[in-house]
């Protein structure tokens, strides 16, 4: 494949690097003899190993099989002796990573919160378990505001017969993120209740500028996942009312069963308390997760 300091993938002009990985690279590029631009995701490695290459055949596969407004289109795979490579549509998104040391004001980020959550809980209504949450992976246009899910690498579709076969010795997903089941040390299956966790520490992150469990040491963040508790967001940020700080905390329980049981009931809280904000500028104490 052409390096990355070449003009040209496959048929596909390079205009400027948007991002990396560790295992692929981002760029804006023009299709030759158009003036649309597109996104490619290409692997970093010159002769990536099969297990790579399966790896974004699948996410192409996964991405046309869900095709809903709030996730990233996916138009092409190049699939040559170029290597492999994954054209996406640019609808001008930046990820919340990016966003995320400017902070959000508590009306924007329920907005946001409330958007993400309906997205999360249509990928779950087509059996899709996107096991990969975090800010990186959304992305957002802030002249049209327009949100969009991607990154479905590690995505799977689930059912009550593979959640069984989950390959607990294989961690995936970004460390910071990964639900404690997630993490294979738990000896329990991953189901998409692992998406509204990682969706929690998003929240968190985005509400309070930092994950909630921070480590050089690999294995500290695990055990952290599994055994502590996160210092609560409103004793972090005095500007987050009670029932936003209970409605991280709830995502974040180290128990699947004590988390929301899906996005709609999530989406519902999050409505709550923007109505509030709306309302009288408040948010009322209420029962979570009605």
């Amino acid at each position: 494949m052409d390096s990355p300091c070449e003009k040209h993938i496959s048929d596909y002009e390079i205009l400027e690097k948007v991002g990396d990985t560790a295992r692929s690279v981002v760029y804006k590029a023009r299709k030759v003899g158009t003036k649309h631009t597109v996104i490619i995701k290409m692997l970093t490695a010159r002769y990536p190993s099969p297990a790579e290459t399966a790896r974004f055949k699948h996410e192409y596969e996964i991405i046309r099989s869900i095709d809903t407004e709030g996730v990233i289109k996916v138009f092409d795979i190049i699939d040559s002796f170029d290597g492999v490579a994954l054209v996406l549509e640019d609808f001008g998104g930046v990820s919340l990573r990016q966003l995320i040391p400017a902070g959000f004001s508590l009306v924007r980020f329920l907005d946001l919160a409330v958007r993400i959550s309906e997205i999360l809980g249509i990928l779950h209504q087509k059996s899709v378990t996107h096991r990969d949450i975090k800010p990186n992976s959304i992305l957002l246009n802030q002249d049209a505001d327009i949100l969009k899910l991607a990154d479905f690498g590690i995505a799977s579709e689930f059912t009550r017969q593979n959640e069984e076969i989950y390959n607990p010795v294989v961690l995936e997903g970004a460390l910071a993120y990964i639900s404690p089941e997630q993490t294979g040390r738990m000896n329990r299956s991953v189901d998409y209740r692992t998406d509204l966790y990682s969706l929690g520490v998003t929240f968190y992150e985005m509400l309070t500028g930092h994950v909630p469990f921070m480590s050089h040491d690999p294995m500290e963040i695990i055990h952290s996942h599994i055994a502590k508790r996160p210092a609560r967001v409103h004793t972090l940020n005095p500007d987050i009312p009670l029932p936003v700080s209970d409605i991280v905390f709830k995502l974040m329980a180290k128990s699947a069963e004590e988390r929301y049981q899906n996005s709609f009931g999530l989406m519902a809280d999050l409505k709550t308390c923007l109505d509030g904000i709306h309302a009288d500028g408040r948010i009322e104490p209420f029962p979570l997760g009605l």
